[in-house]
């Protein structure tokens, strides 16, 4: 099967001119600013003349924060203790670390915590891991979890790339205080904006599971001035705020079962009982 391939911004061009979109169109999207994805995915794509949607978060450019999963990464890789035992706000975690599945099944387990409670609740949940395993993580971002290059951003913009913005520190944005908003979605458009000297105009929410956005984001991000916005596979579609999108990994049977329908299908009939 071929697919037409656009970017998510060409894609919404077409959809809001009324042109009927075609059933074999593909939007690539790519979350974060890894700069291995630099390195490695934007040489193919560039090879087979691929466009794409690269959503970066700026502060992590700047290197001025971490993505927070990655500081659970690296505290649980670099800690000697073989044993995480973690008590914060009445819970208990506890998990054995000795081996490479075990500390996959530690650190996908607490960035689940992470995820489900407050801003502020998350960094005292990761310095709290953080002290426990005895891991200073250091302020320089290691070439593992390293961000992309500005001058490396321009010259993917220059060649086809599009950029859109994935806040300015990558918080869920419905757990984050009202003042807080107008940075994450704001200040990220415009820094981008000013410092690549394009217009800016999608947006990427993260994490993008139910609960991580609210009407209020919603709002913000359309008056901010994007013209659409990508989240996670959801049964509804109600604008171009909530365009849903499925996540491949290098699993191809998996991939190739989400690629053909499946999950989204899955999620309309599990909704709809």
């Amino acid at each position: 099967m071929r697919y037409q391939v656009v970017s998510f911004g060409e894609y919404l061009s077409m959809a809001m001119a009324g042109q009927k979109v075609l059933d074999h169109l593909a939007v690539i999207t790519i979350d974060d600013g890894y700069r291995d994805f630099y390195q490695f995915g934007f040489p193919e794509l560039r090879k087979r003349g691929l466009e794409a949607t690269f959503f970066v978060t700026v502060n992590f450019l700047n290197r001025k924060v971490w993505l927070w999963p990655d500081r659970l990464d690296y505290a649980i890789k670099n800690t000697r203790q073989t044993e995480c035992d973690i008590h914060f706000e009445g819970r208990n975690f506890k998990c054995s670390i000795a081996t490479d599945s075990q500390r996959e099944i530690a650190w996908r387990a607490l960035t689940d915590w992470g995820i489900a409670v407050s801003n502020e609740a998350k960094w005292q949940l990761i310095r709290s891991v953080e002290t426990h395993l005895g891991v200073i993580v250091p302020d320089y971002i290691p070439n593992e979890y390293a961000p992309v290059s500005w001058g490396e951003l321009r010259e993917m913009s220059e060649q086809g790339i599009e950029i859109g913005s994935h806040t300015m520190n990558h918080p869920i944005l419905s757990k984050i205080l009202p003042q807080q908003l107008y940075d994450e979605i704001y200040a990220s458009k415009a820094e981008l904006e000013t410092k690549l000297g394009i217009r800016v105009g999608t947006f990427c929410y993260p994490n993008s599971a139910p609960g991580d956005i609210d009407e209020r984001v919603v709002r913000h991000v359309r008056n901010a001035g994007y013209r659409g916005a990508v989240f996670g596979v959801t049964p509804d579609f109600p604008d171009f705020y909530h365009v849903p999108r499925i996540s491949l990994n290098s699993d191809l049977p998996e991939s190739h079962w989400k690629i053909g329908g499946m999950e989204m299908f899955l999620q309309k009939y599990f909704t709809r009982c």
